[in-house]
């Protein structure tokens, strides 16, 4: 299968992660809590979504490249590979800002934890369909 369209498969995915992680059965009432942030006020929502599939892709995007150049191939090697990332890139370049500004922990778990869940689905998918 094409890149692109796996690649658009991940990033589709990535919004259900997203929709189902910060709904307010999940973590969302929680990390309303902690931002700040009203989810009546709808101005901009378009947008913002469509940022973050074009986001989601380019990370797809991303992942793909990183498991060709790295020779992962199978969802074993693409989970592995993720993982990598996930942890050793992602969740460490988000902790950083987070202790200086201060922001509460259970905040940077539940963002973090959902860029490693949404890292961790691409790269299975990835892995599946390549």
């Amino acid at each position: 299968m094409h890149f692109l369209m796996i690649s658009v498969i991940c990033a589709i995915v990535a919004i259900i992660i997203s929709i189902i992680w910060y709904a307010p059965f999940m973590f969302g009432k929680t990390w309303t809590k902690l931002t700040g942030v009203d989810r009546a006020d709808k101005a901009g929502r378009g947008v913002m979504i469509l940022y973050s599939g074009l986001a989601n892709i380019a990370l797809a995007v991303t992942l793909y490249s990183v498991a060709l150049w790295s020779n992962a191939y199978g969802v074993q090697s693409t989970l592995v590979m993720g993982m990598l990332i996930s942890f050793g890139i992602v969740m460490v370049s988000m902790m950083i800002p987070y202790m200086w500004e201060k922001k509460s922990p259970k905040l940077f778990m539940i963002n973090a934890g959902h860029q490693i869940a949404v890292i961790m689905v691409m790269s299975a998918i990835i892995g599946y369909l390549q």
